[in-house]
């Protein structure tokens, strides 16, 4: 489902000036501000949109159900610096809206000289020498020599009008538009998200309260603004393109719910929180007024703007996709997957902080070889750590479709049924991966993780703190029961590309855990043996993981007896039909065992059996369970036969 988010970071591409003053005439060339607004354009060749609010927001084009008060402080908001001549009483206005605004715009204000004037108590020179005496750092005042058309008013008064001397801009105010730093500034600026029940304290500051199912999103008229245009130009492009007449064609209920959505949206990606539809989102400003009509009248702004400006050389957004708001796909929220509550999230980044509070490393050794598992500590600590973990595995085992070819920690399926899909084989190729669960990273199981769980990408940032709890440093230790689970979901791309590659090839695939088997009805030749060694190789590596060289095996069924063993079982060519056995050494280990027991437990027949020989007779009962579930009563019976000469009326079914 596609759906708007507010840019984590905002890119004005047309930051917008406004041209204030008297008389606006568009078709009078000297008129100042058309004078200006054409210097300005094309001294920072159109990256800013001078516009003359006169020319587009009149009575007749904004219609009654526009107020002009909340249009002129959605314009004092969103502008990036205001010029005002300042000649009238209108004017000073004007400058009024712009200088009392809660905004922080730039006012630049364009007073005629005193001396170049008849009318001494001009307005322009009395709020210069009264109002703007102690003025603000945002406010500046410069003057300039005027061309003065009189026209009598009255037999004793002389109305004046100002226009540039030779319709050219005096030499400072040139000078100050071209050394003007706010036009070298890069208009890109960061969304800050607070949680607070106050206002924002600048423009790119968003905040927010949540009180039980109520968000309160508070946020400033520029951000809402470009925000609102922008879904409206990408959801009514054609409208605009066309330069449509009939405003009701907006629908600003639903440039409403947009709008929402899209604040929502940021909200969720930067701070984790899981807004549910029920929720009553609030969205407010410090004009007080509705979103849905600020929304109607920014609308209205950029409809007017569009079939009324005599400046149209470009849209007001010039790309509103990507620098304002982002197109996206959402999916679920991470917490739909784990359900982790806060103390666990709280839990989890102590366990990243301190590892050795909650495991502790053990070196298990078999024969010569030494196998590092991380253990969770018998201590409070330890358990807390192990129960986490548990809540992590069951909820993505409980929403995970693993790939059919993969066999290890899925329910329904086992080592024999893994090593059958293979009994019709000739020819085979195996591979271990090389230290595979150390070697899997914890980005490589983020992207895995967001991908097989639907998880929308804008938590990320929440799963990988997530599964960070599960990992020791940046590897994914063997020995905690989370990394089975989240092992396979890092390999099951791997499983569907490899697969379908050597499925292409007439070829049968399976893996369990880090094994690997390759099987062919046929022998296997070199050639088609390189091609298999390319194809698991190139996607191990693409994954990060590398193969076990020393353990690769490759072999073709020629003769009868011939054999490979995959995991723990041996795939034997009969005269008839290949079979499966657990070998000969795997017995003849099993009947040594089963000796040491039996003197074992005869040498304390009047005692009770200690914990060790307990525990010992129920690791020998699997033993036995498994020589019969790979070779049935056949088995049993083989190993009966080496233990006969020493228990002669022993029967193995008994125990």
């Amino acid at each position: 489902m596609k759906e708007y988010t507010l840019s984590d970071t905002i890119t004005i591409n047309r930051p917008i000036v406004f041209l204030c003053g008297p008389l606006y005439d568009k078709n009078n060339e000297s008129d100042r501000r058309k004078i200006l607004q054409e210097k300005i354009y094309s001294e920072f060749d159109g990256k800013y949109l001078p516009l003359v609010v006169d020319d587009f927001l009149t009575k007749e084009s904004m219609g009654q159900e526009i107020s002009i008060q909340i249009m002129e402080e959605i314009c004092a908001a969103i502008s990036l610096q205001t010029y005002i001549f300042l000649d009238t009483i209108s004017s000073a206005a004007e400058l009024g809206i712009f200088v009392n605004s809660a905004f922080l715009n730039k006012v630049k204000v364009y007073v005629p000289k005193i001396n170049d004037i008849y009318n001494k108590g001009n307005v322009g020179f009395f709020v210069k020498e009264v109002v703007l005496k102690d003025r603000p750092d945002k406010i500046e005042v410069l003057e300039y020599r005027p061309k003065v058309q009189k026209t009598a008013v009255a037999t004793d008064y002389f109305a004046e009008f100002y226009s540039f001397v030779n319709d050219v801009i005096p030499n400072n105010i040139t000078k100050n538009i071209e050394k003007d730093g706010i036009y070298s500034e890069i208009d890109k600026h960061k969304i800050e998200i607070v949680n607070t029940p106050n206002m924002p304290q600048n423009e790119y500051q968003i905040c927010y309260k949540i009180e039980h199912e109520d968000i309160y999103i508070h946020t400033s008229i520029k951000v809402l603004f470009y925000a609102t245009i922008s879904i409206i130009y990408c959801e009514y492009k054609g409208f605009f393109e066309k330069k449509e007449k009939n405003f009701a064609i907006l629908d600003i209920e639903k440039i409403e719910e947009l709008v929402i959505q899209a604040y929502v949206n940021l909200l969720c990606e930067e701070t984790g929180i899981h807004v549910k539809k029920e929720f009553n989102v609030h969205i407010d400003t410090v004009l007080k007024e509705s979103l849905r009509r600020l929304a109607y009248h920014m609308a209205k702004f950029l409809h007017v703007y569009n079939i009324s400006s005599d400046f149209k050389k470009n849209y007001l957004l010039r790309d509103p996709q990507g620098k304002i708001i982002e197109i996206i796909d959402t999916k679920r929220h991470y917490n739909d997957v784990f359900n982790v509550s806060d103390e666990q999230s709280f839990l989890l980044k102590s366990m990243v902080a301190e590892p050795d509070r909650f495991y502790e490393k053990i070196v298990i050794k078999k024969g010569k070889r030494k196998r590092e598992l991380i253990k969770y500590r018998e201590t409070n600590e330890g358990e807390k750590a192990r129960k986490i973990h548990e809540v992590i595995m069951k909820a993505l085992l409980a929403q995970y479709t693993p790939d059919s070819h993969s066999y290890a920690y899925q329910k329904g399926k086992s080592i024999r049924s893994c090593v059958e899909e293979h009994l019709l084989g000739r020819g085979f190729a195996k591979y271990d991966i090389k230290k595979f669960f150390n070697s899997i990273t914890i980005s490589n199981a983020v992207d895995a993780v967001i991908r097989e769980m639907g998880i929308d990408i804008r938590y990320k940032l929440f799963v990988s703190l997530i599964l960070k709890g599960c990992f020791w440093g940046e590897e994914l230790p063997l020995g905690l029961v989370s990394s089975p689970i989240i092992s396979d979901i890092c390999m099951k791309a791997f499983d569907e590309k490899v697969s379908k590659q050597l499925e292409h090839l007439g070829l049968k695939y399976t893996r369990y855990a880090d094994d690997i088997l390759v099987s062919s009805l046929e022998n296997i030749s070199e050639e088609l043996y390189a091609s298999i060694d390319s194809i698991v190789k190139d996607n191990l590596e693409r994954e990060g993981l590398i193969l076990n060289e020393e353990k690769k095996q490759y072999i073709n069924f020629d003769e009868s007896h011939s054999f490979i063993r995959y995991l723990g079982i041996n795939i034997v060519k009969g005269e008839n039909a290949n079979y499966l056995s657990v070998g000969r050494r795997y017995i003849y280990d099993v009947a040594k065992e089963y000796i040491l027991y039996e003197q074992e437990t005869r040498a304390q027949s009047n005692e009770e059996l200690s914990s060790d020989m307990f525990y010992q007779r129920i690791r020998l009962i699997g033993k036995i369970g498994f020589i019969m579930q790979i070779e049935g009563e056949q088995g049993i019976i083989r190993l009966e036969e080496r233990l006969k000469k020493y228990y002669p009326e022993l029967d193995l079914k008994a125990i």
